[in-house]
């Protein structure tokens, strides 16, 4: 059986939520946070991670990728849960989905502006260009960045797309 193309280059690491961006990103791509000091990016409150930092799933991953696979597995299932209770549980969910939306966009803007590219995921794309559920109640969109200006904004040092 013949092996596919550059198969032994391919990313085995497992995807994490990384909640301050509401996306998915692999394992390996992470230390990049830590050589631009943006740790904050991956700090993480749910009940798996209790406040560390994703790079502990990173260093995990590392020395035994089976129980690396584990926690990201635990955590992204506790961070999920943690975002669905916060937006059920507000007074306005569609509002609060969309402001977790805002907030994810807002960080990888701010990131491609310090040289961080992230591609902005198709559905986040969708969901800011639907904007925000009370603005489209009172007619006003002031200061909503659509994907468009996300995307064009700064320079690309680091790609760490998916």
């Amino acid at each position: 059986m013949r092996r596919p193309e550059g198969d032994d280059e391919r990313d085995e690491s497992p995807s994490v939520l990384v909640p301050a961006l509401n996306d998915y990103l692999k394992t390996s791509k992470l230390p990049v946070f830590a050589r631009i000091r943006r740790l904050e990016v991956l700090r993480c409150d749910d009940r798996v991670c209790r406040g560390d930092s994703l790079l502990r799933i990173v260093g995990l991953c590392e020395t035994d990728l089976r129980d690396g696979r584990r926690l990201a597995c635990l955590h992204n299932l506790a961070s999920t849960e943690q975002l669905a209770r916060r937006v059920f549980a507000a007074a306005d969910p569609p509002d609060a989905w969309w402001e977790a939306c805002q907030a994810g966009a807002k960080t990888i803007a701010a990131l491609t502006e310090n040289g961080v590219s992230l591609p902005l995921p198709r559905w986040l794309r969708q969901w800011l260009e639907l904007g925000s559920p009370a603005a489209r109640e009172t007619g006003e969109q002031a200061g909503v960045l659509d994907g468009a200006q996300l995307l064009a904004r700064g320079r690309i040092h680091h790609d760490i797309g998916h």
